[in-house]
């Protein structure tokens, strides 16, 4: 429901938008014959790619759908003694603290990271997509690869 009514509001921001530069081109006068023509403005492949990023504190809203979660890794671990050998990236805030967001990144696909996420991650802020699912109440993602997680330069 949320996304929704963030989208709708994007929208009309963006037509509001393209509404006033267009009242404003045309309230400017005649250009002179001596100016070029500027080109129009075109996204590149990777503005158009770009994912809406939600804030970590509003993950919770998103459990079950698959959407990009912004935020600071503020704590990681690697549990290589638990089952399933979890490495675990706390968002927002450092675990034990119930507010954080969790990076679940498990055993078996570590070996695809370039180094040890705990290690790679620490410290920055990151972008991770997947499905937002809850582990004792904890808004979670879990990820199977480096393509799931951007740092945010």
């Amino acid at each position: 429901m949320m996304k929704r009514v963030w989208i709708v509001l994007l929208v009309c921001l963006l037509v509001a938008a393209v509404a006033a530069c267009g009242t404003s081109a045309s309230n400017s006068g005649s250009a002179s014959p001596s100016q070029e023509p500027q080109p129009e403005y075109t996204e590149t492949a990777a503005q158009q790619e770009a994912p809406f990023a939600i804030p970590w504190q509003d993950a919770a809203n998103y459990e079950g759908e698959s959407v990009t979660i912004e935020g600071p890794v503020k704590g990681t671990m690697y549990a290589d003694t638990s089952s399933g050998e979890p490495t675990f990236l706390n968002v927002g805030m450092d675990y034990p603290d119930p507010g954080r967001f969790t990076v679940v990144i498990w055993g078996e696909n570590r070996s695809v990271f370039p180094e040890a996420p705990e290690d790679l991650y620490a410290g920055q802020t990151i972008r991770v997509t997947g499905t937002v699912d809850s582990y004792e109440g904890v808004p979670q993602i879990e990820v199977t690869s480096p393509s799931d997680i951007e740092i945010v330069q």
